[in-house]
């Protein structure tokens, strides 16, 4: 959404779905809880779900059907995000987001605020990651920065060729 000339807010939504195999239920002996092994073949028998044990190819297909609680377990692996951009002059960005997985998936759920700064071909961000509702939470305390080039890039029209000759 443009304001003016200078001063620009980009709103982002973003919906993910993991494309792995999703671990399935293994039978398990009912006195022991031993999980139960398949003499002929060595492995474990898979009492719910598919046997994880594909290549990532057909994982990217099988994904979408695969989890052992059926279609509602399927929904659980869909990752939502969504942040807010503003931007000064194509020069200065200020950002904000928000990070939600399923607490049966990862349970990572977080926010993030950053800062950028573009100049030319030439950009630097840095962002902060505050965890929400965990006490110890593995990216707690989290400083992320990027460092970016874009050789491809003019402001005023496409690119030019520069041509270098020796004589």
């Amino acid at each position: 959404m443009n304001i003016d000339q200078y001063n620009r807010f980009v709103f982002a939504f973003d919906l993910n779905k993991l494309l792995v195999p999703t671990p399935p239920v293994y039978a398990t002996d009912s006195s022991t809880g031993a999980i139960i092994i398949n003499k002929t073949t060595g492995k474990p028998v898979i009492d719910k779900g598919r046997d994880p044990n594909i290549s990532s190819a057909a994982a990217v297909f099988t994904s979408w059907f695969d989890a052992p609680g059926g279609f509602k377990e399927e929904m659980h692996e869909f990752v939502l995000n969504f942040g807010i951009e503003y931007s000064y002059n194509d020069l200065l960005f200020l950002r904000a987001g928000y990070f939600n997985e399923s607490k049966y998936k990862g349970r990572r759920k977080y926010f993030t605020f950053g800062v950028g700064l573009k100049y030319s071909i030439f950009a630097i961000d840095a962002a902060y990651i505050l965890p929400v509702g965990t006490k110890s939470h593995p990216l707690e305390n989290t400083l992320r920065f990027s460092i970016s080039f874009d050789f491809g890039q003019q402001k005023n029209g496409p690119a030019s060729k520069t041509q270098i000759t020796a004589h």
